[in-house]
């Protein structure tokens, strides 16, 4: 499993700096990613990442949505993810994909909105810090934020 991990960061690329940011907080996240994101494409299907999926998809649903105030919502919802995990884990093998493929996309589909609803609020969040440390009127600071992201794409995709 490490070893996945270490082949996806292509860590002879990186600068010095870079892997010392990625250790503490880029492996962790990505570890989180993975064991909340179920393997939804047969080539990288592993059994380990999909039967976690339910339970660590859950908890960052409780944490975006703030359910952890209902113990009652917590205590239901955990028992129902572990016991698909126990489905998952005695219904699927190793490394062959399961035929129900589509389950598992949809519910990586559902996970993935989650985090994107996760990251939109910290962005929102950042946004409003920015907004109250300089005093800048919100228009401006929210049209620099709107081309900084029209331009990010066409920055991470372009050709070195």
């Amino acid at each position: 499993m490490i070893r996945k991990v270490y082949e996806r960061v292509n860590w002879r690329e990186k600068s010095w700096y870079a892997k010392v940011f990625y250790v503490p907080v880029g492996a962790l996240f990505d570890l989180f990613l993975r064991l909340s994101v179920p393997p939804v494409n047969a080539e990288h299907w592993d059994r380990r990442f999909a039967t976690m999926s339910p339970l660590f998809g859950f908890l960052v649903l409780v944490i975006t949505v703030r359910l952890y105030t209902s113990w009652v919502a917590v205590l239901i919802g955990t028992i129902i993810c572990i016991v698909l995990s126990v489905a998952i884990y005695c219904n699927t093998h190793r490394n062959i994909p399961p035929s129900v493929m589509l389950l598992y996309s949809c519910f990586g589909f559902i996970v993935s909105l989650i985090w994107l609803y996760m990251f939109t609020n910290i962005l929102i969040d950042f946004i409003r810090f920015v907004i109250l440390i300089t005093g800048i009127d919100s228009s401006y600071v929210g049209l620099t934020f709107l081309a900084l992201g029209g331009s990010l794409g066409g920055k991470c995709c372009s050709e070195r």
